[in-house]
């Protein structure tokens, strides 16, 4: 495909579209209607590339943890995520079982009521209630997903919330 810009005294001091502009403009429209015969008019069409101004620069995804540094109870959970305006933290498991010590915690000192198990078990959704090592007591819903639905995380979340 050839795309030509002619360039227009009165609008010199924009530039010429972006590659992703031009991609969105040939998905928008689709390919066949920018290749097709054009009909002569006596006036003009302008298309400026405004994309940026549109959307927010993109800006990859980046992986958190949490660790808990306090000298004699060390605690880290894995990855942290963002769903909507909340903070959920996910501890990934090998095995089928295993201790959630670190994401009781977590849970406890940030006052989180949803948090994430991956492991190889079944899904599961359901309360957790523990005691800690003072005897308080600590309340949440573990969503527990096996390794394959980790790309589902987002949609899982919203329907664990319902």
């Amino acid at each position: 495909m050839k795309i030509s810009f002619e360039t227009v005294p009165e609008l010199k001091h924009y530039r010429a579209p972006s590659f992703t502009t031009i991609k969105r403009w040939v998905q928008q429209v689709g390919y066949y209607k920018l290749t097709r015969p054009k009909t002569i008019a006596n006036d003009w069409m302008v298309l400026i590339d405004a994309s940026i101004l549109l959307t927010p620069a993109y800006v990859p995804p980046t992986l958190y943890y949490w660790q808990r540094g306090k000298k004699g109870s060390e605690a880290e959970i894995d990855y942290i995520i963002q769903y909507e305006n909340q903070v959920i933290p996910i501890d990934v498991k090998a095995g089928t079982t295993g201790a959630l010590k670190s994401l009781h915690q977590f849970v406890k000192e940030k006052k989180k009521t949803t948090a994430i198990r991956i492991n190889s078990d079944v899904p599961r959704l359901g309360p957790v209630q523990v005691k800690d090592s003072f005897g308080s007591s600590i309340e949440y819903n573990l969503l527990s997903l096996p390794f394959y639905l980790l790309g589902k995380v987002h949609r899982l979340i919203k329907s664990a919330e319902k």
